[in-house]
């Protein structure tokens, strides 16, 4: 491709990225880690690549990963969660059993990434979402700005991926459903399977094509298949999805036109016929417009349903949730005092406040800013007293914190920020504008129903008396 015409693609891709971050309320942005650590998309393409030189192939199995992980509520790194005593996540899900691959490689990333950013600071979704870019444009595609700013799931189902991720028995009407269910067009679900211009997939999942449906079928394509793919045995023998398997281009398209689809679900979308039939020999024809908008339904895939802001976790290890997240005390029953005592094992580590709306709820909140709920009157011994957490997005750690009513309020780097106890979520921000609080008193104004925080920030000589008031929006 020329590059007058790469510019092109560049621009408009660039674009849709700030269309989606846009609607997405630019809670996902391509520059989220610029500040945080700017060498983190560096090393995961330098490792993306590493992974496709020594295995070519690779490439489709990364941004299958990323895929499969979308289409299961959303794109959250779920897929990469290993079962638990208590779990039974998606890796053993029909799709994605003995299919699914490349965890080892997203292992090595994380692990990397982890210490190039000296912490826990990229999430295993965003690298599954840079990873499946990495490989499109290590094989030849077009690169488009990948949005950014995803949390980790902290649980995952085998039950959701059965149901949710698309198979390639599926009709033309199920794939649409299938799409459609996740706010996806025919059109995306067309230039999506456009994916299939790499990798390769099991006899398994082509036998029932190959011997039940000749009449689509190339025959001298046929004969090549039936020596890998015999009609009983050799589930797991491959067969390239096209006839280019580790490069991005558009003979996907081509070889669906020509009877040469290895899936069922791929030859529906021209077979019959309609508006898929002729986006597919549209994309055969102009390949320039598959680069292109593949690009564009790539980040679409990727903006499906992420956990943001105090939403699940960053991950420090990709296959389990992070210790403790929810590995609570069980079944205490003690006064509150008794267990602030237990919750203060590692010294200054933790703030505590009591009160809320229950007078038994005890908030910790962690140097890291993890925000914790304990009921103190567990009702047995097999339960957790741990009824809800939240994650303030500060660098600084917490230096005070009081409760009042249904909200605690959290003072922490240049913020004070109220969390609503009843759905842990974040009901209102109080922020300093480049200054950060050294010292904070929050008291409750009986006279006029509210919180004031007083407080002492940096740079600046005098305490004011009363900055500004936070009300209780309930």
């Amino acid at each position: 491709m020329a590059a007058s015409s790469r510019m092109g693609l560049s621009v408009y891709l660039a674009i849709m990225a700030a269309v989606l971050a846009s609607a997405l309320g630019a809670e996902l942005t391509a520059d989220y880690y610029s500040e945080t650590c700017p060498q983190a998309l560096t090393t995961i393409k330098l490792l993306v690549g590493a992974a496709i030189l020594r295995e070519p192939r690779m490439g489709a199995s990364l941004v299958r990963l990323h895929f499969h992980d979308c289409f299961v509520n959303g794109c959250d790194g779920s897929i990469l969660l290993d079962d638990t005593d208590d779990m039974v996540g998606e890796k053993t899900a029909k799709p994605n059993n003995n299919s699914v691959r490349g965890y080892d490689v997203i292992d090595t990333i994380k692990s990397a990434v982890n210490t190039i950013c000296l912490g826990n600071v990229v999430s295993c979704a965003d690298i599954l979402a840079v990873a499946a870019r990495d490989s499109i444009v290590a094989l030849g595609g077009t690169s488009y700005d990948v949005l950014l700013g995803r949390r980790d799931a902290t649980t995952a189902s085998m039950d959701d991926a059965n149901n949710d991720i698309p198979t390639p028995f599926m009709d033309l009407p199920a794939l649409q459903d299938s799409f459609e269910s996740h706010g996806l067009s025919l059109h995306d679900l067309v230039v999506l399977s456009g994916g299939h211009t790499l990798g390769y997939s099991r006899c398994l999942f082509f036998r029932g094509r190959l011997y039940n449906e000749t009449g689509t079928l190339d025959p001298a394509y046929a004969g090549s298949l039936d020596e890998r793919c015999p009609l009983t045995g050799d589930d797991d023998a491959l067969s390239a999805l096209d006839d280019t398997p580790t490069t991005v281009d558009a003979d996907y398209y081509q070889g669906l036109m020509q009877g040469r689809a290895l899936l069922h679900s791929d030859q529906q979308l021209y077979q019959a016929g309609g508006a898929a039939g002729d986006l597919v020999e549209y994309y055969a024809e102009n390949p320039t417009k598959f680069w292109e908008d593949f690009g564009a339904a790539m980040l679409k895939l990727g903006s499906l349903s992420p956990l943001t802001a105090d939403e699940g976790e960053v991950r420090e290890n990709c296959r389990v949730v992070n210790q403790g997240y929810s590995h609570c005390y069980k079944g205490h029953s003690a006064p509150v005092t008794a267990l602030a005592d237990r919750l203060l094992m590692d010294g200054e580590s933790k703030l505590l406040a009591s009160g809320g709306h229950k007078s038994s709820l005890l908030v910790s909140c962690s140097k890291d800013s993890k925000v914790k709920v304990w009921d103190t009157v567990a009702p047995s011994s097999g339960s957790s007293p741990c009824v809800g957490s939240a994650h303030l997005n500060s660098n600084r750690p917490p230096i005070a914190m009081k409760c009042h009513e249904s909200l605690c309020y959290i003072a922490a780097g240049a913020q004070v920020t109220a969390i609503d106890l009843r759905t842990m979520k974040k009901a209102s921000v109080l922020a300093l504008q480049n200054h950060r609080i050294l010292s904070c008193d929050i008291f409750y104004d009986a006279q006029n129903d509210f919180l004031t925080p007083e407080w002492d920030s940096e740079n600046l000589q005098v305490v004011p008396s009363v900055i500004q008031t936070i009300t209780n929006p309930f």
